[in-house]
């Protein structure tokens, strides 16, 4: 039997909970994410002929290939606005399902089955489990991919031409899990004490790889995401400091616990709170769990799901510089499955399952209470400025700097209007033209439907209506 009977409880009710959620649309006012649109309206315009594309014109690589490629054929046979994004929403929320199955079958193959069932419950109750994946965006899949890979090494190690596969599909989930791949082949190599598995699984999750890095080589002339770039190069939302010292340092390593805790009891761009709280409760499991279990010695396959987790917060610390909350959701996987080796068998394991249910509880109250349910709350929340796409003429180009949502229910709205992002998360053109970056603007955009900021000097923008303005020529 793949689970027993318990751990596939916890799997139904978690999945039908949260299928629930999306088809009530309780998730839309503060899960679903202004980046998840970026991922629709790219496969909307793939499944329409248009490339991989936001504006339908030029393409773009500003995605996590994984989930762009899975939403195309979503997008072709469903032509409405809401839809697709449901039957996406409810894919993630099946990966994320699954992902707990999976933790299951790696605790029991790294100490017992109340290990397994431990890490299994301790993923399905932790509140980052229930809020990030309803963002919409590739979390669920980055963790569905890493925990599988794990359960591989764990039970099926010298099957490598599987275990290749699976790194590589978690490297089309998330670029960065390309650390994930490097940390497990080096496990396999020491483990068996040659290089030859660790080669023949690094081939094949090569292979799994190589048509999207050549597309974008072809394309692009780099393998860098524009995305990634963009946030490099803007120091977008979630920005980190320089790290010139240790204060610096211990800021920058807090930084994605308290982006992803803070978003999850609502108060992300609120002064923190529960936040506070929620970390201070959330350090005192861990210290539990490090306590129950400091005469264990730490099974061999945690160790490179551990250095991942630790190369991921270093990657963001020194290199991206910058984080989203939904971004965590690997390291979720990684806790859940630590805690419970640490606590299975102790009757600290009881205790931290009755927290977990009430800091779970307590957090999803939260949350709601912060955003509320209503259902297609992102839509509504824009009436008013699509409204006034009526003035804008056909033909015309509206450029948006938070341009997913905009983008998307505008071109539903007005099909004969092109839109541009300009923060160039999803716009390779203008990144390449950067330096030029105003000029660029003023060549190829009409109007924008969003106060400019920083981002242009004053005299470009002539005011129209509210959010509406003209670019000047």
């Amino acid at each position: 039997m793949f689970a027993p009977r318990r751990v596939v409880l916890l799997a139904v009710g978690f999945g039908v909970a949260n299928v629930a959620i999306v088809l009530a649309g309780v998730a839309d006012p503060g899960a679903l994410c202004d980046d998840a649109f970026y991922y629709f309206q790219i496969a909307r315009h793939a499944a329409h002929g248009n490339g991989f594309s936001f504006d339908g014109a030029h393409v773009t690589n500003g995605f996590h290939p994984l989930l762009a490629w899975l939403a195309v054929p979503v997008f072709y046979v469903l032509d409405d606005p809401w839809l697709p994004i449901r039957v996406i929403q409810i894919v993630l929320v099946l990966a994320t399902t699954a992902t707990g199955v999976l933790l299951y079958r790696v605790g029991r193959a790294v100490r017992d089955v109340r290990t397994g069932e431990l890490a299994a419950a301790l993923f399905y109750l932790s509140p980052f489990t229930w809020i990030l994946p309803q963002r919409g965006c590739e979390g669920a899949l980055s963790m569905l991919a890493i925990a599988a890979g794990a359960w591989w090494l764990a039970e099926h190690p010298r099957r490598v031409f599987v275990l290749g596969a699976l790194l590589g599909l978690a490297m089309l989930a998330r670029t960065e899990n390309v650390l994930w791949a490097v940390v497990a082949l080096a496990w396999l190599a020491c483990s068996a004490r040659s290089l030859r598995p660790a080669l023949a699984a690094g081939a094949i999750a090569s292979v799994v790889v190589t048509p999207w890095l050549v597309w974008n080589l072809l394309r692009f002339g780099t393998i860098l995401q524009v995305s990634g770039a963009a946030k490099l190069a803007f120091r977008l939302h979630g920005e980190l400091v320089p790290v010139t010292g240790t204060r610096a340092l211990v800021a920058n390593v807090a930084r994605p616990f308290v982006e992803a805790s803070k978003f999850v009891v609502g108060e992300e761009f609120r002064p923190l709170v529960w936040t506070v709280a929620f970390i201070a409760i959330a350090g005192a499991l861990f210290a539990m769990a490090a306590i129950a279990g400091r005469q264990r010695r730490m099974p061999s396959v945690l160790v490179p799901l551990i250095a991942f987790a630790t190369l991921h917060v270093a990657y963001y610390v020194f290199i991206q510089r910058s984080y989203y909350n939904w971004y965590f959701l690997p390291v979720v996987v990684v806790a859940a499955l630590w805690q419970a080796e640490r606590l299975a068998g102790t009757w600290f394991a009881r205790v931290r399952v009755v927290a977990g249910i009430v800091v779970c509880a307590a957090t999803l109250t939260l949350f709601v209470a912060r955003y509320g349910t209503r259902t297609h709350a992102v839509e509504h929340a824009l009436d008013a400025r699509l409204a006034l796409l009526a003035e804008v003429p056909p033909g015309s180009t509206v450029g948006a700097w938070n341009a997913g949502r905009i983008g998307y229910f505008g071109q539903w709205r007005r099909p004969d209007l092109r839109f541009v992002n300009l923060d160039c998360v999803v716009n390779n053109e203008l990144f390449a033209a950067r330096a030029r970056y105003v000029a660029w603007v003023i060549e190829n955009v009409d109007y924008v439907l969003e106060p400019p900021r920083h981002w242009l000097p004053p005299g470009v923008v002539k005011p129209v209506n509210g959010s509406l303005g003209k670019i000047v020529r």
